[in-house]
């Protein structure tokens, strides 16, 4: 698809999105940022239409385009500027976008560190909870830690339980 078209859709997007009130992100999505040139200057995710998650490269800045591979394997393809508070469609930063389409989550990383705006904004280390936070955490009061657990891929296989013979030759 010609730049200019892709131009011209995004810009369809944003204005259906001034009409309507917010954008319309995938729920599921692995995201690629590209340079002018293709190469790969950023990845990411949408996860669940709750969270978005985006790590950039060191060093780049400018023009770039946003591929979101969806589950069924279609691609949503948004030109974006890459700047040093954050990613902006037409304009319009990111994760203000985001949290007008109902984003629970959303950060944007440079080198491991979080640039421009953070949803939900981070607590203050020392700060009260905020008015109903605890409850509304999952696992709360329950011991379960804060933080997310990376997911660690299945379960080894421990193979068959002791005194089981294995399976005749041939067999699996």
């Amino acid at each position: 698809m010609p730049r200019w078209m892709r131009r011209l859709l995004a810009l369809a997007l944003v204005l259906t999105t001034c009409v309507a009130g917010a954008m319309a992100f995938p729920a599921d999505a692995e995201v690629i940022l590209a340079d002018d040139i293709g190469v790969i200057v950023g990845v990411g995710r949408f996860t669940g239409g709750a969270t978005f998650e985006l790590d950039l490269l060191a060093d780049f800045g400018g023009a770039a385009v946003m591929v979101a591979l969806l589950p069924d394997g279609t691609t949503l393809v948004l030109d974006v500027e890459v700047r040093p508070t954050g990613i902006a469609i037409e304009g319009v930063d990111l994760i203000d976008l985001l949290i007008e389409g109902g984003f629970e989550r959303a950060v944007i990383r440079l080198d491991g560190q979080a640039i421009g705006r953070v949803w939900p904004p981070p607590v203050p280390a020392g700060a009260p909870p905020a008015a109903g936070a605890a409850e509304d955490r999952p696992g709360a009061g329950r011991g379960v830690a804060d933080e997310v657990l990376e997911d660690v891929g299945p379960p080894v296989d421990p193979g068959p339980p002791e005194g089981v013979p294995p399976p005749p030759a041939g067999r699996p």
